[in-house]
């Protein structure tokens, strides 16, 4: 037995001077101290002094009077608003939030048991040494009662968490809890749990006695509770203090047990569309009449819920990689756990799932070295697999296992798997996608036959001679392409079934030929590819012109001609990088596939397939970083080499610019060059013909003035990486007029200019442009300082023709339309003093664009923004 308490004096004086507070406040019976002494003399084993004993007796008194009298404060989680299961579970804003969590406190029976019905409802917050501090959130720091051994938050990044319970014992009990319903989407609530449990030994009180934690989940429909559905190791749902426990650890000669960051997990797969009552709760140890007083303590922190989950000792699991389809592979990274120099072992179950069935479970053996395994996968021979549902789900169940303890992680949510919506976690068969990456697109290569997509043509199921007439379009293979039409030669068995299409001539409207509507995330950049071959007729062919429109503005692909040599599996590629709008979260992008059908003859005739919409990131920055150095440096000027710390690779481009900044870093008028051709060639980049002008002249190295700033930007894109650049300072103003020191300085305030990635269209499949023959637009943003009003355009929005005026004085140059990509979409050649011009604007696809005057010189005297309407 103990007889020594933990709590600080500073701790009992605030105690004691909030009990007696309550005390004045609840009239006390006139004998209660002299009684209360008597209960406290009759006890065998004194676990407090007389003093805590008395103003715990106290509370527990004020307590029952305040129950008694206040009915309507009972606590019933089910009688509680719907919360949401994950909402305000980080509780990094520093508050309780009521309309996601619910409180309660009481005291435990003479049984040692909690009559969840005699709870009173409330959240109480305060400092660690009171009884009303029942939930509490708190910051990044050391525990109160075990010091640095114990970090108050979750690790990973947290800077808060909610401390239930304190340290000041009472027979108390101290919950909090959610309400919701629970959806296919989440039914996995992982958390990170911390305890601190006083151990008062087993001399007096039993385990099942001593200050524990509990979590548990009411069935609000029946009050009942969800059996096996909380693990907080080795499939408990209950822990108590105990100081031998080998996932526990000891403080204080075994006065307390205590336990770092936990995983905890609550598995409600079982039971998706029930209301449910999730309860997080604490209780000191037993009150136990005439043996001990209940006078020690127990409380928990709680962290991260649905979020970062990580097993005491260290351990994890995260998905390592897997094949997007057909016969691959699905790789998982693990690390074990440690546990005072003893280091356990890894199981892991791959479950498969199909609309919403569990078809099978893929053990691993027993994992006692190494960091990866791998489930071999052959998606036709899981057992019950239906192949016309196109992929699969799939969750991973992680046992980590240490001195006979089992924790788990639990990857994916049963039954949708690692991402919401049905059989999209791996694909039954493959297609050829231009880029790795989750494709968003349903039914990609049409293996899956006439679902997921629209089309304004009319369905032909069946498939011989002539069956896909015009305005008529088909599924097939390339087998069958040739029953119907002889010239109708796709070649290509491997890429499995096409969608054909039987398309109009001499009409006076586009058809649509596929449309979909797919979920993207804002702020991120997608890749779309497709494959396209138009399927030639004898004479008078018409080759199929496309559009492709997305319904993010700015980024559509016009009047692409299809026509690529016949035969041996040959397709055109069209792929465009789409950078959806900035924010959180995700919404709902539209894509449509139109057939022009204006032209005169025949044919017209287009086969697609592999349409693909990834999510590709950013070229990293290690791969856009370059040094700089200084050459021809004279009391007047200097030149310059950059060159790139990584070469270029992975069918990669490059984009250089120069300017001159004035003091704020803006950009001083007439100095910008946007990377031109000259600029090409392998690195090191000398800035050739650079004079300090937007003009070039001559094939020397460029020469820069040693009492003027300059910004030097390098970017890069890749076939499947998005746009990265960055920016430095040259600045020899710093040098204190030493022309040896002139100054490097990160550019922390650029603003990268818009990706200049625009449509991709090649003549055969997903054949890569060299990377110094692709021509790299204009920025599409004013440059800061520069002053473009030499240039008036109107109508603005314009539906058909943008008049253009310029000033009397233009010199001989042009006129270019640059989508927000950067691609050029339309040019006019101005002649010397013509002043006024008309671009049509007709065939261009709603959206924003930018027009540029740019003479001969290369240099751009006028920039407009105008909005293209309706089309």
């Amino acid at each position: 037995m103990k007889t020594k308490h933990l709590i600080t004096t500073l701790w009992l004086c605030l105690l004691g001077l909030l009990l007696n507070q309550v005390a004045a406040q609840t009239k006390l019976p006139p004998d209660f101290t002299e009684k209360t002494r008597a209960k406290y003399n009759s006890q065998k084993h004194k676990e407090t002094t007389f003093d805590v004993f008395l103003n715990t007796q106290k509370y527990i008194y004020e307590f029952e009077q305040n129950q008694a009298n206040a009915v309507s404060a009972v606590y019933n989680g089910c009688d509680e608003n719907t919360n949401t299961p994950c909402g305000n579970g980080d509780f990094e804003s520093g508050l309780i939030d009521d309309a996601q969590w619910d409180g309660a406190f009481g005291q435990q029976s003479l049984t040692g048991t909690v009559d969840f019905s005699l709870l009173t409802e409330g959240i109480s917050s305060g400092a660690i040494g009171l009884l009303t501090s029942r939930q509490t959130i708190v910051t990044a720091g050391p525990d109160e009662t075990v010091g640095a051994l114990l970090n108050r938050v979750a690790p990973g990044g947290s800077t808060r968490a909610l401390r239930i319970g304190n340290a000041a014992g009472g027979e108390a009990t101290e919950l909090i809890s959610k309400r919701f319903t629970v959806t296919q989407n989440q039914t996995i609530i992982n958390f990170m749990y911390a305890l601190v449990l006083e151990d008062p030994g087993n001399g007096t009180h039993t385990l099942e006695g001593h200050p524990s934690f509990w979590v548990r989940v009411i069935n609000c429909a029946n009050g009942q509770e969800l059996a096996n559905v909380v693990n907080l190791g080795n499939g408990q749902n209950k822990v108590f203090a105990n100081a031998s426990d080998p996932f526990f650890q000891s403080f204080n000669n075994g006065q307390v047990a205590w336990r770092d960051w936990s995983c905890g997990i609550i598995n409600l797969s079982a039971f998706i569309g029930t209301t449910v009552s999730v309860q997080f709760i604490t209780e000191d140890c037993d009150l136990l009449p005439n043996i001990g007083t209940g006078g020690h303590f127990g409380y928990a922190y709680i962290d991260n819920l649905c979020g970062t989950c990580v097993p005491p000792g260290g351990g994890a699991l995260s998905l390592a990689r897997q094949s997007d389809c057909g016969q691959g592979q699905i790789c998982f990274n693990y690390t074990r756990q440690q546990v005072n120099g003893v280091f356990g072992s890894v199981q892991l179950n791959l479950a498969i799932y199909q609309n919403g069935v569990l078809l099978q479970t893929i053990p691993s053996p027993t994992l006692i070295n190494g960091s990866q395994y791998c489930f071999n996968i052959n998606p036709t021979a899981i057992p019950g697999i239906n192949d016309g549902l196109g992929g699969f789900d799939y969750v991973v169940t992680g046992n980590f296992t240490v001195n006979g303890f089992v924790s788990q992680i639990i990857l994916g949510n049963p039954p949708t798997g690692q991402s919401s919506g049905q059989n999209n976690d791996y694909r039954i068969y493959c297609i050829n996608q231009c880029c790795p990456g989750r494709n968003v697109v349903r039914n990609p290569g049409f293996e899956e036959g006439n679902l997921f997509f629209s089309t304004a043509y009319t369905y032909q199921p069946n498939v011989y001679p002539g069956s896909v007439s015009t305005g008529r379009y088909g599924i097939m293979t390339s087998a069958q392409t040739t029953t119907v039409s002889p010239t109708w030669d796709v070649d290509c068995i491997n890429n499995g079934k096409h969608l054909v299409i039987n398309g109009a001539t001499g009409t006076s409207f586009t058809r649509l030929a596929w449309f979909q509507n797919v979920t993207v995330s804002r702020g991120k950049t997608y890749k779309f590819c497709v494959d396209m071959k138009n399927l030639p007729q004898c004479g008078f062919d018409v080759k199929p012109k496309v559009d492709i429109q997305f319904s993010v503005p700015g980024f559509d692909t016009n009047d692409v001609v299809i026509d690529v040599p016949n035969g041996n599996c040959n397709w055109q590629n069209v792929s465009q990088v789409i950078v959806m709008p900035a924010g959180a979260g995700t919404f709902t992008m539209s894509i449509r596939i139109y057939l022009d059908e204006t032209g005169i003859g025949d044919g017209n005739d287009l086969a697609i397939d592999n349409i693909t919409l990834v999510e590709i990131s950013q070229v990293p920055q290690s791969e856009v970083l370059f040094n700089v150095n200084f050459f021809n440096v004279s009391p007047t000027q200097f030149s310059i080499s950059a060159d790139p710390v990584i070469p270029l690779g992975r069918n990669c481009s490059f984009y250089w610019e120069v300017e001159e900044v004035n003091d704020t870093g803006g950009t001083v008028s007439g100095t910008a060059v946007y990377n031109p051709p000259q600029w090409w060639t392998a690195p090191p980049n000398t800035f050739i013909g650079y004079n300090g002008t937007s003009t070039l002249s001559g094939n020397n190295p460029g020469v820069f003035d040693i009492n003027k700033r300059y910004r030097i930007v390098y970017g890069r894109w890749c076939e499947c990486e998005a746009w990265n650049s960055y920016a430095v300072i040259v600045d020899p103003l710093r040098s204190g007029g030493d022309p040896k020191g002139i100054q490097i300085i990160k550019d922390d305030k650029y603003v990268p200019r818009p990706a200049l990635i625009g449509t991709g269209v090649t003549g055969t499949k997903r054949e890569a442009r060299p990377a110094q023959t692709v021509h790299k637009a204009p920025a599409t943003e004013e440059p800061a300082g520069e002053a473009l009003s030499k240039m008036k355009i109107y109508p603005n929005p314009v539906d058909d023709i943008l008049q253009v005026n310029l000033s009397a004085k233009t010199t001989a140059g042009k006129l270019v339309v640059y989508n927000l990509q950067g691609v050029s979409v339309n040019e006019l050649v101005v002649n010397n003093g013509q002043a006024r011009l008309q671009i049509n604007t007709g065939m261009l696809s709603p959206g924003t664009y930018i027009i540029q005057y740019v003479n001969d010189g290369g240099e751009v005297v006028a920039r407009e923004k105008f909005v293209k309407l309706k089309k």
